[in-house]
């Protein structure tokens, strides 16, 4: 197994949310002419589950204890029901800047939830680090754009909420098992109990959709928000949480409004000012004080290994003496 050091976690991590950071723009396309989102959050469901289960042929088979399947059963709620349904319903009411700007509360929940349930300590460094990003993100969306909450947006910018936080609580609770499990297996299951709620309540606006008199352009969104953002992006998201933190993987977030500007640039919608290289400047910086460690931090990570060594020679001598 790769230590929590590895550089294959944080490239998942970042490749998630590239991923993510073009799928405002591309699922506010879709909805609603094209599709409800009731409609796409059963379609992304639907497809990102029978996904999950033909990949888990191709690894070994893990047997998931009775107990972890009634906790991933437990939490499936927060990662895809939740999360898709509150996220979409949001968009399709919302701005993608205003819900890029909203998700930034993500990483701030995470610390809470991580602080009451993992017990974890909050530490300045990593406290300055989501400040940082916060900050940065902050600058660059509200210094160039001017959102303003409220008005006809109201309702989504309150489902981007719930949506985020819903997704905070998901990360840190889900932690336990992708450190036990593959997130092949993980992700299966948890998708499994989540389809048929999901359905429920998105069959009808999926109906609805005539998929032979979509334009091209069309289907390529839905296979972006499908298989993309729903499968590789989950993903990547539950193989880098399977190495670091819920707080590290939360804090990525910040790349995401990032992306949009960038992409923005690309395609003439935008142009670079010292506001924007600022801003992505305290992104990355955000990102680097909460995904690494302080030397006082590291030092007591060795001693705890070393107690916990220390401790089972111990053990393992009293039984050799017995």
């Amino acid at each position: 197994m790769k230590t929590p050091g590895s550089i294959k976690p944080h490239l998942a991590l970042i490749g998630a949310n590239l991923i993510y950071g073009l799928n405002y723009s591309i699922a506010k396309l879709l909805m609603p002419d094209f599709i409800k989102p009731f409609g796409l959050v059963a379609l992304r469901s639907v497809v990102a589950t029978s996904l999950f289960w033909i990949l888990s042929l191709f690894f070994p088979n893990e047997k998931v204890a009775k107990k972890d399947m009634l906790y991933m059963l437990s939490f499936f709620l927060f990662g895809v029901f939740f999360n898709q349904v509150f996220f979409l319903a949001g968009l399709n009411r919302t701005t993608p800047i205003n819900a890029s700007l909203i998700m930034l509360v993500n990483p701030i929940m995470a610390i809470i939830f991580g602080v009451i349930i993992l017990k974890e300590k909050l530490r300045a460094r990593r406290l300055a680090g989501v400040l940082t990003g916060l900050t940065g993100t902050a600058i660059l969306i509200l210094g160039d754009s001017g959102v303003k909450f409220g008005g006809g947006s109201t309702a989504g910018d309150l489902m981007i909420f719930i949506n985020a936080t819903s997704w905070a609580l998901f990360l840190v609770t889900i932690k336990k098992m992708t450190t036990k499990y593959s997130n092949v297996t993980v992700m299966k299951w948890v998708f499994l109990f989540g389809v048929t709620p999901n359905l429920l309540i998105g069959h009808r606006a999926l109906f609805e959709v005539d998929f032979t008199a979509l334009p091209a352009v069309v289907m390529m969104g839905m296979v972006y928000v499908t298989v993309f953002t729903t499968f590789l992006g989950y993903n990547l998201n539950t193989y880098g949480l399977k190495y670091v933190s819920p707080t590290v993987v939360s804090t990525y977030v910040y790349m995401q409004p990032v992306v949009a500007v960038v992409v923005a640039m690309m395609i003439g919608q935008d142009r670079l000012t010292l506001v924007k290289v600022l801003s992505a400047l305290l992104v990355f910086m955000g990102v680097w004080l909460v995904s690494t460690r302080s030397a006082r931090e590291k030092n007591e990570g060795r001693e705890r290994v070393d107690r916990e060594r220390g401790a089972g020679k111990r053990g393992a001598g009293k039984r050799g003496a017995g």
